[in-house]
């Protein structure tokens, strides 16, 4: 909707000679698209629609599934989520505000300390860019508790797994 919105504004702000709409529909416009982006890719790792070669992983057992899955995790993608959360920590207080002395600014009135953004009527990209490090957290919390239920695949209780069998049609992405 904001996009449509986007776009609608974008041909008729020559009547109102102003292109402030223009520019709060664009900056809205990316921000709901990177939201969309961060919680989208939490349901995308619980949901097994992870980009890879369904044609060669078909053909592997659920326990050799889970052992793939289970050492990927671990030895690649946690250390890269641990360590993005660790980096994005500061950038996230930051764009809400706080000092570089680590002081937060006084008065409740914190938003006017924000980051704006670049275009017109400049909306605040603080609480967009403090939400990447939401999405992150919310990432890894969704791989642990994927890395759990490979374990219980490994160890043979795949009945405490809830694994999904699926009928879609094979595909190389």
């Amino acid at each position: 909707m904001i996009q449509l919105f986007n776009v609608v504004t974008r041909y008729t702000n020559t009547w109102f000679e102003r292109d402030i709409l223009y520019g709060q529909a664009t900056s809205a416009a990316w921000m709901s698209f990177a939201l969309i982006f961060l919680l989208g890719v939490n349901y995308g790792v619980k949901a097994g629609v992870n980009p890879r070669i369904d044609f060669w992983w078909a053909d592997f057992s659920d326990k050799r599934k889970a052992w793939l899955d289970f050492t990927l995790h671990c030895a690649l993608l946690l250390p890269f989520l641990f360590m993005g959360i660790r980096l994005l920590t500061g950038y996230a207080e930051t764009s809400l505000g706080r000092k570089r002395d680590g002081s937060w600014p006084e008065g409740w009135r914190v938003w006017d300390t924000w980051e704006q953004s670049g275009d017109a009527d400049q909306l605040p990209v603080g609480p967009i860019q403090a939400f990447i490090l939401v999405g992150f957290i919310l990432w890894t919390l969704q791989i642990i508790a994927e890395t759990i239920k490979t374990g219980f695949v490994m160890m043979g209780r795949s009945d405490l797994a809830n694994l999904k069998s699926s009928d879609a049609p094979l595909r190389v992405e």
